[in-house]
């Protein structure tokens, strides 16, 4: 009988055509999100593109990476400042979501590796999604992250530092570089 929760975040690197994939078993929040980010940079990003000057970050418009949360660019502000390197959020409109290339190039091909599987714990789900691949030649990264992340974390406009960020002038709420 299976016990708990299984809350995944995804990054995918076009470039590369490389997933990567974090189970975690508390909740999807901003922190969880940029936990996954700093992962990926700090395991994979920094040594695949060693002479990078931004990222590039492609997010939905609703959950914990939405375009209305200020915690989240909070913390992206903080990563940007550790890394000194600039990052570039572009968030599809509501509804949107089915164009971002992580859920055509990725998703699909990690819920089709699981169809028809009763998932029981983090490690078997872990154990699926690394047999995720297509033609194309898609290979996933996985880790299991146990750590809590609360829900009740203070999400508001004065957080973040209005100097290290520039919204686009065409799509200001949706897109946005911040600087170191």
């Amino acid at each position: 009988m299976a016990q708990g929760k299984a809350i995944p975040h995804g990054i995918l690197d076009l470039k590369r055509n490389q997933g990567y994939l974090t189970m975690g078993n508390s909740h999807e929040t901003a922190d969880f999100v940029v936990e996954n980010l700093r992962w990926w940079w700090d395991q994979y990003g920094i040594h695949d593109y060693p002479h990078a000057t931004s990222i590039l970050i492609l997010c939905d418009s609703g959950g914990a990476n939405g375009h209305r949360h200020y915690r989240f660019r909070k913390l992206l502000q903080d990563w940007a400042r550790d890394i000194g390197i600039a990052i570039v959020v572009a968030h599809y409109p509501p509804y949107c979501s089915k164009y971002n290339p992580i859920e055509r190039k990725l998703f699909c091909h990690v819920h089709r590796t699981i169809k028809n599987t009763i998932l029981t714990s983090l490690e078997q789900i872990k154990e699926r999604f690394l047999q995720t691949k297509t033609k194309q030649g898609l290979k996933v990264c996985v880790r299991t992250l146990d750590k809590s992340f609360p829900l009740e974390q203070p999400s508001h406009k004065h957080m973040i530092d209005p100097q290290s960020i520039s919204h686009h002038p065409e799509l200001p709420k949706f897109s946005y570089r911040i600087f170191p």
